[in-house]
């Protein structure tokens, strides 16, 4: 298209001596768009970032995250679709949900700077699965146990392992609300709803050794941790 206009016509229009066409207008800014490149809007929104006076943690997040997004896809032509697929390379739920969030923080600052619509206005956010927490051996168990003197402490630490108790929910743990007969113990968990939880052989086992040896009602109004 620049070929088109004379080279005359263009100078004097940079020394002000014409007036530049609508052509030339036209052609300028469409030379302005296929110019702005995906490195320019990576560092407009960095500059953003660091003007809201974010962490360097945060910093290198969004830099690193975006980089890679920006050498896979073109973040002007990129579609729901693509973002999708780009998102579904990785393997683990939590970095592909990481990617979601920083491509979603920056195409809405892009459309709310720039007045460029997003793509990912009903992207959704991938599903976490549930990580499977590590647990302890029945040998790693026993060298715990072995390592304690009370038994008290072998009796929680058995608790611990084989009822699967959070620490709020053990130490509230009274001597009524053991079922020996059914081998539970009952809790209030989470939201305050009430729960059964097994009661080992192992803690049963040291349980009833400490409760021998320290009557709850005698010594802790029937608490029997102690606390």
């Amino acid at each position: 298209m620049l070929s088109i206009l004379s080279k005359s016509y263009i100078s004097q229009v940079k020394n002000g001596k014409r007036k530049p066409s609508q052509k030339l207008i036209d052609f300028l800014e469409e030379f302005r768009r296929r110019s702005q490149t995906k490195h320019d809007y990576l560092a407009l929104f960095l500059q953003s970032r660091e003007a809201m006076e974010v962490t360097l943690a945060t910093m290198s997040f969004y830099r690193t995250k975006l980089a890679r997004f920006f050498r896979e896809i073109n973040p002007d032509t990129a579609t729901k679709q693509d973002i999708e697929a780009f998102l579904i390379q990785f393997k683990t739920p939590g970095n592909r949900h990481a990617y979601h969030r920083v491509i979603k923080t920056f195409y809405n600052w892009r459309e709310e700077n720039f007045d460029i619509p997003t793509p990912v206005k009903k992207l959704k956010a991938p599903r976490l699965g549930k990580p499977i927490l590590p647990t302890l051996t029945a040998e790693q168990v026993a060298v715990l146990i072995d390592a304690v003197e009370s038994n008290r402490d072998k009796a929680i630490i058995a608790m611990f392992t084989e009822s699967g108790l959070r620490l709020n929910e053990l130490v509230n743990v009274k001597s009524g609300d053991i079922d020996w007969a059914n081998g539970t113990v009952q809790v209030l968990g989470k939201g305050r709803k009430e729960a059964l939880a097994p009661l080992g052989k192992m803690t049963q086992h040291y349980l009833t050794i400490w409760l021998q040896e320290h009557p709850p009602e005698e010594l802790y109004g029937d608490s029997i941790n102690g606390a």
